[in-house]
């Protein structure tokens, strides 16, 4: 999970999605198919694909895991809370100072 935001995926995540000051949200809003608010482990699947550009299997079982390590409330789905608080949380371990004094929740 942690090479989606790794330095190295930084740029691209940023050409796939956009760059703002709610970087974080236009990528659950990007991955949020049926505008609802909520990720279901298919939209994950779908996003995670259009991000790395490949339908490979490591990719739909990858959906999987982040599905299972953000999904705190057992919902099976991920709401913008949970991917906010775990986006945050993954920025900046991985990736310290990202979004300097534009960051905003």
């Amino acid at each position: 999970m942690k090479w989606i935001f790794s330095s190295e995926n930084h740029q691209r995540l940023r050409f796939k999605i956009g760059g703002s000051s709610s970087f974080l949200r236009s990528i659950f809003e990007a991955w949020d198919l049926n505008g609802d608010q909520e990720l279901d482990r298919n939209e994950i699947e779908i996003g995670l694909k259009q991000l790395v550009g490949t339908d490979d299997i490591a990719v739909s079982a990858l959906a999987g895991k982040i599905l299972e390590a953000i999904d705190k409330d057992a919902s099976h789905t991920i709401s913008v809370d949970e991917f906010d608080t775990f986006a945050l949380d993954a920025c900046q371990k991985f990736m310290p100072g990202l979004f300097g004094e534009e960051r905003t929740k």
